[in-house]
């Protein structure tokens, strides 16, 4: 879980899973690739809205606001 602001435990905790990924562990990921796996998925389909239904400090909707038009 990270804090808000702390954007270098968020590209440790990325890193941790593209190696558990590479070697056959992936699990919950942690914050920056949920970050980077809803950047892709919104590009690809064009989605210009969001909806967040679990956030506990609002650090992926932070990161998110720039990329979508409205997020609730």
């Amino acid at each position: 879980m990270n804090k808000q602001n702390r954007n270098e435990a968020a590209l440790l905790g990325h890193c941790v899973d593209i190696w558990d990924f590479l070697m056959f562990r992936y699990k919950n990921p942690h914050s920056w690739t949920k970050f980077r796996q809803i950047k892709a998925v919104a590009k690809l389909s064009g989605a210009t809205r969001m909806l967040e239904t679990g956030t506990y400090r609002g650090v992926t909707t932070r990161r998110c606001a720039k990329y979508f038009e409205k997020i609730w």
